[in-house]
């Protein structure tokens, strides 16, 4: 099912571009196809390892963020997205790179499953924080304040996780009876806190695959 929504974002790519690519299954199908076209001058854009090494083994020309004012378009997988497309992701890092892609983007191209659209079936919504070290305690404790429950340790049972940026990766769930992008907004006013796995308010093309194909949305 991945290969098609690959395949429907494989004719939003043009020679000459610079696009974005995050990771994902989807992603990864993406890859395979832009190498078996006969593009001369595309670029990519990311900041996922494997993702970059894909993309290398393929051949394909690979450019730093930092060169770059805008991309084309960014291409990525979401862990849910709802009606406003609107999404998030349960584990985003690096969740400030992740971030910064997306805004670089004329156009953010989400691929979803339809099973992960529509309504956040979990009773609370997952998200990550990133945060600066000697921000830790206060932002841990400001995420408790609004309900949110914190998994403060990493997946080798010690401290947070780091980004490449060598700050703390929180990840937590929260019930929130709002929409996503009130959600955003809260977590971000918080001091300390960089970026959240929260994409809202973005031009979005979502591209929504299942075993019948992919059915196209737009905002903006």
């Amino acid at each position: 099912m991945e290969r098609h929504a690959a395949q429907a974002a494989l004719a939003y790519i043009r020679d000459d571009m610079t696009i974005g690519l995050g990771s994902g299954k989807a992603v990864e199908y993406l890859i395979e196809f832009i190498s078996m076209e006969n593009y001369s001058n595309l670029k990519i854009v990311t900041n996922n390892m494997h993702t970059a090494l894909l993309a290398k083994k393929r051949g394909l020309t690979i450019v730093p963020s930092w060169m770059n004012a805008s991309l084309d378009y960014t291409f990525d997988t979401l862990d849910y997205l709802v009606k406003d497309l609107s999404g998030g992701m349960k584990n985003s890092e690096p969740v400030v790179q992740n971030k910064i892609l997306a805004s670089m983007a004329k156009q953010m191209i989400f691929m979803v499953s339809r099973d992960n659209f529509g309504v956040i079936e979990e009773e609370a919504i997952p998200f990550q924080v990133e945060v600066e070290k000697e921000a830790l305690g206060y932002v841990n404790g400001r995420l408790k304040e609004m309900g949110a429950i914190v998994a403060e340790d990493s997946a080798e049972g010690r401290i947070p996780a780091l980004s490449s940026n060598a700050n703390y990766i929180l990840s937590a769930k929260i019930r929130w009876n709002k929409d996503l992008a009130s959600l955003n907004n809260e977590l971000s006013d918080i001091p300390g806190i960089y970026a959240t796995s929260l994409f809202t308010g973005l031009p979005v093309t979502a591209l929504i695959y299942d075993k019948q194909g992919v059915e196209t949305i737009h905002a903006f």
